[in-house]
């Protein structure tokens, strides 16, 4: 019989949170970041931000969408081998 895997993702601090069957598994711990390069960081990012058309932009949030979910999937599938 095939078994349901039920999969919370939290996403906090970089760090993902997988939750399957009442066992939790932390896959990564963040690292502080540098207040400084934060900041430069933002600057270049808003710039950026100004010269791109809406459609690039909504296609750059479209990749990092599904970045995000592979990523997840990926998870998922780790945990189902650890079973």
């Amino acid at each position: 019989m095939r078994q349901l895997l039920f999969l919370a993702l939290s996403m906090s601090r970089g760090g993902i949170l997988l939750s399957a069957k009442n066992s939790c598994k932390l896959l990564s711990m963040p690292k502080k970041k540098n207040p400084a390069a934060v900041a430069l960081g933002r600057r270049g990012a808003k710039k950026r931000n100004e010269r791109l058309t809406a459609e690039q932009r909504s296609e750059i949030a479209r990749k990092a969408v599904q970045a995000r979910w592979e990523k997840a999937k990926k998870a998922a599938q780790k945990v189902r081998k650890e079973r």
